[in-house]
């Protein structure tokens, strides 16, 4: 008799934790998390925001050493674009040809937001991690010049866990025109 009581204890405790999963909203456990920076117009002068910037990397296709660069767009309403990677000739046409925008506007991935305070920089993005649901992670550097800024560490925003560092260089190059960044990720 004392096993048939449990296994009916069991059965109800079951049954009571079914109707309260049926009454949680499951939606926000497979949301992005949200940002912790706020959208800040930029109106300073320690990055040139008229183009784009750029870090340098070699890639080994076959045996061949090809130069590609990572490429972000900060624009003056707070917004960066986490524009993507290739050969600098072949991303550039991309870009001007608005490909690059029609591709991108539904990819919460690519929309960040920047802050800058003195000489030191703060950019806040979606880490996809291969599930359901992407953390924000912020990645912290500084400013050399009105041209370049290096990132030096990342980590996740809402514990600061998951940090290392970086040696991330970014150069700036003048480009027109920069894709739109009118999203619905960033608000």
């Amino acid at each position: 008799m004392k096993n048939h009581i449990n296994s009916k204890n069991q059965f109800t405790i079951f049954f009571i934790i079914m109707l309260l999963s049926l009454n949680c909203s499951c939606e926000s456990v497979f949301e992005d998390e949200k940002f912790t920076l706020k959208k800040t117009p930029y109106m300073g002068k320690e990055l040139r925001i008229d183009g784009y910037y750029y870090k340098k990397y070699i890639l080994n296709a076959n045996s061949i050493n090809v130069e590609h660069i990572d490429v972000m767009f900060f624009y003056n309403n707070g917004i960066l674009i986490l524009a993507g990677s290739g050969e600098q000739l072949e991303i550039e046409s991309y870009f001007s040809s608005g490909q690059f925008y029609d591709k991108v506007k539904s990819n919460p991935n690519v929309w960040c937001l920047y802050s800058i305070d003195g000489n030191t920089i703060k950019i806040e993005f979606l880490k996809p991690m291969g599930g359901i649901g992407a953390p924000m992670y912020m990645k912290i550097g500084k400013i050399i010049n009105d041209t370049t800024f290096q990132l030096v560490r990342e980590f996740a925003s809402y514990n600061n866990e998951d940090s290392r560092d970086l040696d991330e260089t970014y150069h700036f190059k003048q480009f027109a025109p920069k894709p739109d960044s009118t999203n619905i990720y960033t608000k």
